[in-house]
């Protein structure tokens, strides 16, 4: 119970420390939002841009070309091997009487194509894989090349480079970014914490000639740095929210101009429990290092 009764009295010393001053307890919260805000929208933003840029883009596709003179037999066969393969998630057989006639509808090639005794386009399947995985697109690559009557194989590589790119260009971001708000968040509450202790030196030197443990001494500022973590993420996600709002009104005008619709979503459940979360642990942990950076060097002295 006296535990218990310990850990209420050091919560609420710390309350009272940080709104003893209030233009100064703002203030620290104010940088320590920002310190959060800036990653946290960053993120959000890196985040929905790498999902939404499938939906810009085509879906890869690959396209089988047969043979020229491959019978109708061969050519059910070939679907009927697609159809059962697991990493298809669909195909379309295109003849050529089908790709010829596109080609005609097109008024730049329509009189090249009429001058022509025969068809030159062969018949194709246009299959499109189950996944954007590459290993799965290199095997039905490998699968269908080698297949009776198949002429040539193409893939949509220049789709698939774009798109490990942004993946691999976006998680180093966000790592980065994560790097960087446990770092500053750390940083600030190290430095809050050591300003705090500047201040009260000489309770602080009185307290341990009178006994006082170093982890009573250091309770309060942990509790000053958890609590200082807390009302920074609420400062945080308030300011994200407005910045997101602010942003759907740019990024609309924007998808307008593409018939699409582009907005960034809101936190959801989970980052909204982690934005809350991290930052605590964080303020706890710089707390930590700086009264135990400080009472090491009264044990010194």
């Amino acid at each position: 119970m006296n535990l218990i009764f310990g850990h209420l009295d050091a919560a609420t010393f710390a309350i009272r420390r940080i709104f003893k001053q209030p233009v100064h307890g703002v203030f620290n919260i104010a940088v320590f939002s920002l310190a959060i805000t800036l990653p946290l929208t960053f993120y959000v933003f890196i985040e929905h841009i790498s999902k939404y840029s499938g939906s810009l883009t085509a879906s890869p596709q690959i396209s089988i070309f047969l043979e020229k003179n491959i019978q109708q037999k061969r050519i059910a066969q070939i679907a009927k091997l697609l159809e059962k393969s697991p990493q298809i998630s669909k195909y379309s057989f295109i003849s050529k009487t089908e790709a010829l006639a596109e080609l005609e509808a097109q008024d730049d090639i329509s009189e090249l194509l009429s001058e022509m005794e025969s068809n030159p386009l062969p018949d194709a399947f246009v299959v499109t894989p189950s996944s954007t995985d590459p290993q799965i697109i290199s095997h039905i690559y490998e699968e269908t090349k080698n297949l009776p009557g198949v002429e040539s194989v193409r893939i949509d590589s220049e789709w698939i480079s774009k798109l490990n790119i942004i993946l691999k260009l976006s998680g180093i971001i966000v790592s980065i970014i994560s790097i960087l708000l446990a770092a500053s968040v750390v940083t600030i509450t190290f430095n809050t914490i050591r300003l705090q202790i500047l201040t009260q030196q000489e309770e602080i030197e009185f307290s341990k000639l009178i006994g006082a443990t170093n982890s009573f001494i250091r309770r309060p500022f942990l509790y000053f740095g958890a609590i200082q973590g807390f009302l920074g993420s609420q400062g945080a996600i308030l300011l994200t929210t407005i910045f997101i709002l602010l942003l759907n009104k740019g990024f609309q005008k924007l998808a307008n101009f593409y018939d699409s619709e582009l907005s960034l979503n809101t936190l959801d459940a989970d980052q909204l429990i982690l934005v809350v979360l991290l930052p605590v642990v964080l303020g706890w942990i710089g707390a930590w290092l700086s009264t135990t950076r400080h009472l090491k060097k009264l044990e010194y002295q």
